[in-house]
């Protein structure tokens, strides 16, 4: 299974920045494949847990077609601390994977 990610990021992201999680789905073969319907959770360090929306499919590189077995759920950051989220995917793919990212408290709010 393809480890899920946030997109653009190399460092780490303070409160009330934007982040974009991104689940990866495989079949068997190893192939990028589409569930029939995906579900994005976060649980923020308050212990708070919320269902982002989820839109399928990372715009391909090249600006064409959306890339096969992605999908991506965008949050505002609220709280600094370790965020967790996970994808689970069902129906033609059935999976789900989890991630997380660290938020550092924003000096200038």
């Amino acid at each position: 299974m393809a480890k899920p990610g946030v997109q653009d990021r190399d460092t780490g992201f303070e409160v009330g920045q934007q982040v974009r999680m991104v689940g990866k789905f495989e079949d068997f073969a190893g192939d990028p494949a589409n569930p029939t319907t995906v579900v994005a959770k976060l649980i923020d360090p308050a212990g708070t847990q919320t269902g982002p929306s989820v839109t399928p499919g990372i715009q391909a590189e090249d600006g064409s077609t959306p890339e096969v077995g992605t999908a991506f759920a965008d949050h505002t950051i609220a709280l600094a601390g370790i965020h967790q989220f996970r994808f689970e995917g069902t129906g033609a793919i059935v999976a789900a994977q989890k991630g997380e990212f660290f938020v550092d408290e924003n000096p200038f709010t």
